[in-house]
């Protein structure tokens, strides 16, 4: 930021919330109309398991981020939830690949199963590019026959994710099994920033730093291995070395995932809190 007599410095501020909806884009509504007998429990993406509960007929989770790889067969497990007898159960999954507000295009249903009782499994592949670094996944499960996009299921459930988009494969860094580097995302323009962490292993506070010559707002978010939002960092960059610190004191052990995005491009790092 700069004062009245031309100096300039650099800001940040923390704030422990979420991520909010994409506010350009505006999803049709879905909602099962009566969930006293069923809903969706809990549901698995590759590994990470999201836990919800019986929402009312509506759950928006687009709070949770969920990675995914881009050309991986992703396995999934939807759990439906039951007050008493069980029911078989038909479910979909869309992803809204092209991150253009809705999940009709081609290929943007990306799983469908039913009749099933009890956990649903199976996997499902996604393509090799898509646009933006996330975008919105949409669960949907009904009593009776195959859920219909947009509409409200009279037994059943609907969710919504978000997904971040990941590319590539996890190497070691260091040597050390506990700094298991993620894929990067997968929209990143030349602009994009390397950055680095130090120190990391973090016990209490870190910095993030690299080098970027473009004056504009970043913002930076943590997320844990769950794919939940921890906290978000708006920082007022100015151009030139990038120096951003980050109090991790507050944060449980684990691994976390330190996304930093400017305008068209996006660059993380991998956090150890010990």
């Amino acid at each position: 930021m700069t004062d009245a007599k031309g100096c300039t410095k650099e800001a940040f501020v923390v704030i422990n919330t979420v991520v909010p909806n994409d506010p350009e884009l505006d999803y049709c509504t879905s909602r099962g109309v009566v969930t006293l007998y069923e809903w969706i429990n809990a549901v698995t993406f590759d590994g990470h398991t999201y836990t919800s509960g019986n929402d009312g007929g509506y759950g928006d989770h687009s709070d949770i981020l969920i990675p995914l790889t881009l050309a991986r067969t992703v396995p999934v497990a939807l759990q439906p939830g039951y007050a008493a007898n069980l029911y078989n159960e038909y479910w979909k999954v869309w992803i809204d690949i092209n991150h253009d507000g809705d999940f009709a295009d081609a290929g943007e249903l990306v799983f469908s199963v039913g009749p099933r009782l009890g956990t649903a499994t199976g996997s499902f592949t996604l393509p090799a590019t898509a646009t933006g670094t996330s975008t919105r996944m949409r669960i949907a499960m009904r009593y009776g026959s195959a859920p219909e996009l947009c509409a409200n299921p009279a037994y059943g459930e609907v969710e919504d994710f978000t997904v971040v988009w990941m590319t590539g494969n996890s190497e070691s860094l260091g040597g050390n099994p506990a700094l298991q580097q993620a894929p990067p995302t997968a929209h990143v323009a030349s602009a994009a920033v390397a950055l680095s962490l130090y120190p990391n292993p973090v016990s209490a506070s870190a910095m993030l730093s690299g080098w970027h010559d473009t004056a504009e707002l970043l913002h930076v978010r943590i997320m844990d291995a769950q794919g939940r939002v921890v906290a978000r960092v708006a920082h007022a960059h100015t151009g030139g070395r990038l120096e951003i610190p980050l109090d991790m004191e507050q944060y449980r052990p684990g691994m976390y995932f330190v996304y930093l995005q400017g305008k068209g491009w996006a660059s993380h790092v991998v956090a150890v809190r010990q």
